[in-house]
């Protein structure tokens, strides 16, 4: 249950055709806090930078230490899709000056490809948690990427949501050399739950984790910090 009042935005929102993920490392919790503020406070002084860009997100691991930075677009591969490359300089200008030592790991574009959520609408009020799930295949192969995310939606095909489990949202870059699964959760425990029980004789499952050309696989746990929205000044707000 989500107990800091960030709603964060819905990840089949049929408005995005993608979403760009960002990871930034800091050296300490003191220290990620900082940076998520002087996110907030750049971004409250300057006008939203794009009609294309629907949401910024900002989500912390349960570690302290990363923050992982979440935008939906109507763009993927528009040039400057959610920012431009003067706008996304000024920025992150402005946010080292307030807090140096951010560094900043990459990002990833990615379009949605398939979802599991359970009936009825999503409650933005109870995501508590959220899963970045890296798979990375080389080669890319966008084909083999597709396959590799039915191949996991067979193996738990008629098998209910794990508990807690709000919505798995699967997203492969447009090269196919990511497959990153956005899992929204109530809360880290139910996670930690459902990893500590993996299907059993299950050929799919087995399958999808020893995918070839599957180089890299991983996950991180983030709870929301704040959330942007065209027309908002604060985090959170709606």
């Amino acid at each position: 249950m989500n107990t800091d009042g960030v709603s964060l935005p819905d990840p089949a929102d049929p408005r995005c055709d993608g979403a760009l993920f960002g990871l930034w490392r800091l050296s300490s919790g003191e220290h990620a806090h900082a940076a998520a503020e002087a996110v907030r406070t750049v971004w409250a002084a300057r006008p939203w930078p794009s009609e294309r860009l629907l949401s910024y997100s900002v989500l912390v691991d349960t570690e302290g230490t990363t923050l992982l930075h979440c935008s939906q677009v109507t763009e993927l591969q528009a040039p400057g899709a959610a920012l431009s490359r003067e706008q996304a300089a000024e920025r992150s200008t402005a946010v080292d000056a307030l807090v140096p030592g951010i560094e900043r790991l990459g990002v990833i574009g990615a379009r949605r490809h398939r979802s599991s959520t359970p009936p009825g609408p999503r409650d933005a009020s109870r995501v508590g948690c959220v899963v970045l799930v890296t798979r990375e295949l080389a080669p890319a192969d966008a084909d083999g990427a597709r396959a590799l995310v039915d191949t996991l939606f067979a193996s738990g095909a008629g098998a209910p949501l794990a508990p807690g489990l709000i919505g798995a949202h699967f997203h492969i870059s447009p090269d196919g050399g990511h497959v990153l699964n956005y899992a929204e959760w109530t809360d880290e425990q139910a996670h930690r739950a459902a990893v500590g029980a993996p299907p059993r004789d299950n050929a799919d499952w087995e399958r999808a984790h020893a995918w070839p050309g599957l180089v890299r696989s991983g996950f991180q746990r983030f709870r929301p910090v704040l959330t942007l929205l065209p027309g908002t000044r604060e985090g959170g707000a709606e």
